[in-house]
């Protein structure tokens, strides 16, 4: 008999793992990256067996030759030897870490042997062993919520709830069948017990049980995918609110809210191990996420970071305390896991975006392709192109060829990007766009002018944009009509504003893409000084140095020295006075000077610079040194020592 039933268990995990190898599901790339933190080296089998304690620090990991403990921050193990006296004619059916975390159940079933044995999960050392008197052999195990009993699933046999306090059954009820998982309700006094079939496979069944009765609260087997559909893995929220069941074979998964008498509330494409964050805000089944608040209508897909490493969803699940992600290192091998920091695992794609955001091409020209993720933390990456999907609307207008989008004809059409579940579409110009554009000042106008197109079928003229140096070109034209010559003189200009130029072609129905963009060269200002002459020429023009004060430049020290508030003035800039310290600050097109009366320090920029002739005051007025304050504010200045003449250019 027990033999056969050794044999029966064996066939029946082999066809797990068959199941597992084939059923391995890709993850959609890039939506969720977990960067790789551990690696763990053990021989995964279809028997071995896997535990987290509550905490997340402790993985149990059993079958095969041997069995551990894993201390998961930093992948030290340690061999439970106990627990290898037992196994040598038998197999690890299931383990569990009781709800304080002290405790480690681990199940063992054998042909001379049914039981259950108790590990420290602290010290790894075997804390107690509870013989099982059964016909058949101990299966799944699970703690009840409070951690006083362990419910039992006693295969071919019965389900048998075991006081843990003295080791004795304190009931049993009949269950031939292969009872396959059990799962305790953390936050009530009841559990789900699932069978794969009895003897003669005719059964499948979910039942949710009171635990000190054993009474059925809620039969859940006629909710489940018809066919050869068997549950591969189901569990609560931690917050016991929901109740998922996952399946084999791509038949889904089902959620179930526990609060309200298990209603079936979604049903969803993707399946794999069920696991939870620590607040019940994600469900995560097997590489897909689901946010809870959106009520499991939207999930995103997980991959390892810089890595083709893919997740297995048969073997994945998240830590309890959503530190790690756990899952097999190679589907098609058995050579251990891998440990995932699970740190951005909330982060999901919300949208994204075609760089650019419109695209305006000529005939026979092409623009790169590229999309921008757009995520839930607020941050933004360029996705792989070769994984968007690209589409254009018009195909006989563009066509995209390895990421690179061709013009073929004149129009307007649109492109649409997918990824991820998310779309994204921009607008497509195809039409002959000016060139050559060109600016400059005319005294208080800029001239303009450009080369136009050699495409003129429909062409209603050309249209100007305008923009200064802190704006963007607006929607707006310099004129409501288009333009029907190559050239415009722009007279509407403020002299202190650097402008900046682009010209469209405007044909019956579409602006072509912009052309090359121009800016007259700066204005630029000449200041002329003399010593004792307390006037200066301004662009030819003359104005005081020191107004209503008479002041003029004077040598000082050997250095020329005046009045400079109303010269940084006419240059753009200004100065500041401050009378506590007698600080003097120049602030000039992004140079800022400091000084002090009577010291030979300067702080320019932030550096600090040593001065050979300080400011000073003379009559009443503030004089400084005009050399260092050219040189440090990027003027030109030349001196003429005959005739004690300075000219200042800026």
């Amino acid at each position: 008999m027990k033999t056969s039933k050794k044999l029966c268990s064996w066939l029946f995990l082999i066809s797990i793992l068959w199941i597992t190898l084939l059923s391995i599901s890709v993850s959609a790339e890039g939506e969720t990256e977990l960067p790789l933190f551990n690696t763990l080296s053990m021989d995964i089998g279809g028997w071995s067996k896997f535990a987290v304690s509550p905490d997340g620090k402790l993985l149990f990991s059993g079958g095969g030759e041997r069995s551990y403990l894993w201390h998961l921050d930093s992948g030290r193990n340690k061999e439970i030897k106990e627990l290898g006296r037992y196994d040598l004619d038998g197999s690890v059916e299931d383990a569990v870490f009781s709800p304080d975390g002290k405790l480690l159940a681990i199940a063992i079933s054998g042909n001379s042997m049914n039981r259950v044995m108790l590990v420290d999960s602290q010290s790894g050392s075997l804390s107690d062993i509870i013989e099982t008197s059964t016909s058949g052999f101990v299966g799944p195990i699970q703690f009840s919520h409070d951690g006083k009993f362990l419910i039992t699933g006693l295969r071919w046999d019965r389900i048998s709830v075991i006081d843990l306090a003295s080791h004795k059954e304190v009931y049993g009820f009949p269950k031939a069948e292969y009872i396959n998982l059990i799962r305790t309700n953390p936050s009530r006094n009841e559990f789900a017990v699932t069978s794969s079939h009895t003897k003669d496979r005719n059964l499948k069944d979910l039942q949710i049980r009171n635990t000190s009765t054993g009474e059925i609260i809620k039969s859940l087997g006629s909710t489940l995918p018809p066919g050869n559909c068997g549950i591969s893995d189901m569990s609560y929220s931690p917050d016991g609110k929901y109740f998922i069941v996952s399946s084999y074979e791509n038949c889904g998964t089902l959620v179930y809210d526990a609060d309200k008498t298990y209603e079936q509330i979604a049903v969803l494409d993707h399946y794999g191990s069920i696991s939870f964050s620590k607040d019940s805000s994600l469900a995560v089944i097997g590489n897909r996420v689901y946010p809870i608040e959106d009520k499991f209508k939207n999930s995103y897909g997980l991959k390892v970071k810089h890595s083709d490493q893919q997740i297995d969803s048969k073997l994945a699940f998240l830590t309890p305390d959503g530190k790690y992600f756990i899952t097999r290192y190679n589907p098609h091998t058995s050579n251990g896991l891998i440990v995932l920091d699970a740190s951005d695992l909330s982060v999901r794609l919300t949208g994204i975006r075609i760089e650019p955001e419109s695209i305006a091409l000529g005939l026979n020209e092409s623009q790169a392709l590229k999309a921008t993720g757009l995520y839930s933390d607020e941050t933004s990456k360029l996705l792989n192109a070769d994984a968007v999907k690209w589409t254009v609307k018009d195909f006989y207008m563009a066509e995209v060829k390895e990421n690179v989008l061709y013009g073929l004809t004149y129009g307007s059409t649109a492109l649409t990007a997918e990824y991820g579940g998310h779309k994204a579409t921009t607008p497509i110009t195809i039409a002959d766009r000016p060139s050559g554009l060109k600016a400059f000042l005319d005294g208080n106008q800029v001239k303009l002018s450009w080369s136009g197109v050699n495409n003129t079928a429909g062409l209603m003229g050309y249209y100007l944009y305008r923009r200064t140096t802190d704006s963007s070109y607006g929607a707006m034209p310099l004129t409501d009509f288009p333009l029907q010559t190559t050239d415009y003189t722009d007279s509407n200009v403020n002299s202190n504003l650097q402008y900046y130029y682009i010209v469209k072609t405007v044909y019956s129905n579409i602006e072509s893409g912009p052309s090359n963009e121009t800016s007259p060269a700066p204005k630029t200002i000449q200041i002329v000084l003399q010593i004792d002459n307390p006037t200066m020429q301004v662009n030819g023009n003359s104005k005081e140095i020191d107004p209503g004060n008479g002041t003029a430049p004077v040598i000082y020290l050997g250095r020329t020295v005046l009045p400079i508030r109303a010269l940084i003035e006419e240059l753009g800039g200004q100065l500041i006075w401050e009378d506590l310290d007698r600080r003097i600050a120049i602030d000039l097109k992004g140079m800022k000077i400091e000084l002090w009366i009577d010291k030979n320090k300067a702080i320019v920029n932030d550096n600090e610079l040593t001065l050979d002739v300080a400011p000073t005051i003379i009559n009443g007025r503030t004089m400084l040194p005009l050399r260092f304050i050219a040189d440090h504010l990027g003027l030109h200045l030349t001196w003429d020592g005959t005739t004690q003449r300075v000219e200042l250019i800026g």
